[in-house]
């Protein structure tokens, strides 16, 4: 008996593929370059924000390293001034003390140089003091392996100690509180704002600008109306101004003035991030949140501050000028 024989299926080949066409090519170009355009558009963006981050990182260690130098010098104490540099202050008005920018004028807020101190001494450096001295420069030189170096300042072929870029300088603005504690005036309390700035052209005075009028209790801090900004300026938010006014104390007017940062607005309104603007005489916590503050107020603006950073300072014994 032989084997029954089973029908076999002959299936026809399929003819094989000859390669990649052309428009498939081209279309994976056009993806992968696509990917590539935004990868490399990263590349400025992540130095700009590295940059930024580093600038806000010194800033804070420039401020911070400024506290010690306002207290063990007692900077805003007028006695330690120059007879060149006595102001008849108040007890009440806001001052600046800008020893770098002498000359600059900060509108009508008093500005006090400090180009020397009392007792006359040659070992206080403006320059060291209100000059940052961290921000050093390198030589990182051809081979990256090697050790930075600093840079051959003398011309002797041999590199010198790392050189400071002094980018960064810081000066003070004083508001003296009007209450005085202590018998006959024996102790004092001032708040002290440390204005840190960049690559300051001191030169260059800072602009006065009509603010008009300060509103108080928003939820941010202030809000100004009646800003008469000049031609083609702007202000640019997050930006650090000084908000100047007049404070009825003791039934004189003095110069008030307070950092804010720009939280939002344009043209005529603006909202300042900040410290509340002080109470009218008169005026009671129940009034409305939108209470008016101050009228004829100015803005001072500086573009180069980046940082403010505020502290107390008590004087221990009253200035002469108090007494």
């Amino acid at each position: 008996m032989f084997p029954r024989k089973t029908a076999t299926t002959v299936h026809a080949c399929s003819p094989a593929r000859a390669g990649i066409s052309l428009m498939e090519v081209l279309i994976s170009i056009f993806v992968v370059s696509i990917g590539l355009l935004g990868i490399a558009a990263l590349i400025p963006v992540a130095n700009y924000s590295l940059v930024e981050t580093s600038k806000s990182d010194r800033t804070a260690a420039c401020g911070q390293a400024a506290m010690p130098d306002v207290r063990v010098r007692a900077l805003v104490d007028p006695d330690i001034w120059a007879p060149s540099n006595r102001v008849p202050f108040d007890n009440a008005s806001t001052y600046i003390i800008d020893p770098l920018g002498e000359g600059v004028s900060f509108g009508s807020v008093p500005t006090v140089v400090l180009n020397a101190f009392v007792p006359e001494s040659a070992h206080v450096r403006r320059d060291r003091v209100f000059l940052w001295q961290d921000d050093l420069l390198f030589d990182m030189g051809q081979d990256d392996s090697a050790r930075p170096e600093g840079f051959d300042l003398d011309g002797d072929d041999k590199p010198d100690a790392p050189v400071s870029e002094q980018s960064y300088s810081w000066f003070l603005t004083v508001t003296p509180s009007p209450m005085l504690e202590g018998a006959n005036n024996e102790r004092r309390r001032c708040t002290v704002s440390v204005a840190v700035c960049y690559k300051r052209d001191f030169a260059v005075a800072p602009t006065e600008v009509t603010a008009g009028v300060v509103w108080g209790r928003t939820p941010a801090g202030v809000m100004i109306s009646g800003v008469k900004l000049p031609d083609g300026s702007n202000v640019d938010m997050a930006q650090w101004v000084l908000l100047k006014g007049l404070r009825n104390v003791g039934g004189s007017d003095v110069v008030h003035a307070q950092w804010y940062r720009v939280a939002a607005g344009s043209g005529l309104y603006y909202v300042l991030e900040g410290p509340n603007w002080p109470a009218l005489p008169g005026s009671t916590p129940d009034e409305e949140p939108y209470e008016l503050k101050a009228a004829n107020a100015k803005l001072i603006i500086l573009p180069s501050v980046l940082g403010v950073y505020t502290t107390t300072v008590e004087l221990n014994r009253a200035p002469q000028w108090l007494r």
